[in-house]
């Protein structure tokens, strides 16, 4: 009797390691097949910043720059053949509906060439209206539209952030497909100006 228990120990005790390494394997395949959907992937850079956030402090990397630099690069780097750049809006802010329902999501003021760059796919709407000159009206994700009721239904919704307090609204008009999630940029509301 104490043989077969001990086999059927040896033998859950492989089934679990088996599994926490094909689950292992898995995570590591996931980690470095990150932004590697996008077309040209070994072609597209990010410009980052290398500052020191408080006096006496190590260097540290920085995501933004300064928003001249992008276009700054197209127009004098020879080999530059594109340049789009985004920031957030509305960092970490609560987000609501129309019947100021709380949602989560993240804005970022983007440029018309964004969602060409990226290879994002329109869904609803007219992606030129979403990429006009910043007038309240913007763009989601179809994750986002979902929150509003679907990828139609939420044309023409609005919300609103705390920051701006529901006095400001922001218009949906265009919803885009979803960044995956092994991407850098997990776009769920852009706001889109040129």
């Amino acid at each position: 009797m104490n043989s077969i228990s001990d086999k059927l120990i040896k033998i859950l005790s492989l089934g679990i390691g088996l599994a926490i390494g094909i689950v292992l394997i898995a995570k590591v395949c996931f980690e470095l097949s990150y932004d590697s959907f996008y077309k040209d992937v070994d072609r597209i850079y990010m410009i980052t910043e290398n500052i020191i956030f408080q006096e006496g402090g190590e260097p540290d990397d920085f995501w933004g720059t300064s928003g001249a630099v992008a276009p700054g690069f197209k127009a004098e780097v020879p080999g530059v053949e594109a340049a789009t750049r985004y920031s957030n809006l509305i960092s970490g802010a609560q987000i609501y509906d129309e019947k100021d329902n709380l949602l989560s999501g993240e804005c970022l003021v983007v440029d018309s060439s964004f969602f060409d760059f990226f290879g994002r796919e329109f869904l609803a709407g007219d992606p030129m209206q979403a990429l006009q000159q910043y007038n309240g009206d913007i763009a989601v994700s179809r994750s986002f539209a979902e929150k509003l009721g679907g990828v139609n239904e939420a044309i023409g919704k609005q919300i609103y952030t705390e920051v701006w307090g529901p006095n400001v609204k922001l218009t949906v008009v265009g919803v885009f497909e979803d960044f995956p999630k092994n991407g850098s940029r997990k776009t769920v509301a852009s706001n889109v100006t040129s």
